[in-house]
């Protein structure tokens, strides 16, 4: 939650800005867990705007969530592998790149103390929120918004969003860089790369994209079958282990 400050993405509220409000306010519960990757494990922030207030309704329950604009995970995969040279990168920290409508942001308060020997302090999240039903449909639709204003920029790019110039337009940092070929690889510095050499690439085993196991040095997919050990081993059983 520092780096939320830190960064501008959550701000305090004063006293008479917690009280003096005509528009609808609510806090969201959230909590931290270790997730690991493979920079080692990292204390990530969950917030649970599914979580039903006193009135028996959440946030994601009165929220206009807009429609998917997410193609299914067969087409991308398809559409990927096309091509002889692939690769993948992430945009840093993307939801937190795109700022809400100043007039939405009391409805994304929390509560926060950096200690449990401090009080807790009001504050209004900023950004786009992991957790809230609306957030893909924000993140896309304001990919897509970038690509048409300034995608003239970058013609050959602006259909699938692939210059990191165009990105960069955007406020959209691009990072974890991964590819089939070291080539494509090189003139990245090492920081914005999933793993900071061909090598460790190569050694570090099969990086996780799309959901899948994929193999950057060998260009495959991998696929890790469930544990059978203790358990009847019928169809029922192993589905189950998916």
């Amino acid at each position: 939650m520092t780096d939320y400050i830190n960064l501008g993405h959550m701000r305090l509220l004063s006293p008479g800005e917690i009280r003096a409000t005509s528009q609808p306010v609510h806090y969201i519960p959230h909590h931290g867990i270790w997730q690991r990757g493979d920079s080692g494990p990292k204390l990530r922030v969950v917030f649970h705007a599914s979580r039903p207030t006193s009135t028996g309704h959440s946030l994601n329950d009165v929220v206009f969530t807009g429609p998917s604009l997410q193609p299914s995970l067969w087409r991308v995969l398809l559409k990927w592998r096309r091509h002889r040279i692939a690769f993948c990168t992430d945009v840093k920290m993307m939801y937190r790149q795109i700022w809400i409508d100043p007039r939405d942001v009391n409805l994304q308060r929390v509560l926060w103390s950096p200690s449990d020997k401090e009080p807790e302090v009001h504050y209004q999240l900023l950004t786009a929120t992991y957790g809230q039903s609306c957030a893909p449909y924000l993140a896309l639709r304001t990919l897509q918004q970038l690509c048409s204003d300034e995608g003239h920029h970058h013609p050959e790019a602006a259909t699938d969003l692939l210059n990191e110039s165009l990105a960069n337009r955007g406020g959209f940092p691009l990072r974890k860089w991964v590819a089939n070929s070291p080539e494509l690889l090189d003139d990245l510095p090492s920081d914005v790369c999933l793993r900071p050499t061909w090598i460790h690439l190569s050694t570090g085993g099969p990086v996780t994209e799309l959901g899948v196991c994929w193999d950057p040095t060998s260009d495959s997919f991998q696929l890790t079958p469930p544990s059978v050990n203790g358990m009847q081993e019928t169809k029922r059983e192993i589905l189950s282990q998916k």
